[in-house]
């Protein structure tokens, strides 16, 4: 896991903010343009042996990632426990 469980957060975690490669809370969030989201560092890592997409095995490239700017501020607004 790359990131933050989702145990360590005060209110549940919903589960658009779970990497499907890891199961951990997205860090570095990116999507492809089918708007599935993923950890930056998992999907580099996953496309170094793969050229799809892990959820709809469509193709995808590095390039093909997008910054996820609106899930990241929505992360950043969550209550992580001490």
């Amino acid at each position: 896991m790359t990131g933050l469980s989702p145990d360590d957060f005060v209110v549940a975690i919903e589960d658009m903010f779970i990497c499907t490669i890891c199961a951990g809370v997205l860090t570095e969030p990116v999507s492809c343009r089918a708007g599935h989201a993923f950890c930056r560092v998992c999907i580099t890592s996953w496309l170094d042996h793969n050229q799809t997409c892990p959820c709809d095995r469509q193709p995808l490239t590095v390039n093909g990632l997008t910054t996820c700017l609106l899930v990241k501020q929505m992360l950043e607004k969550k209550v992580v426990r001490c």
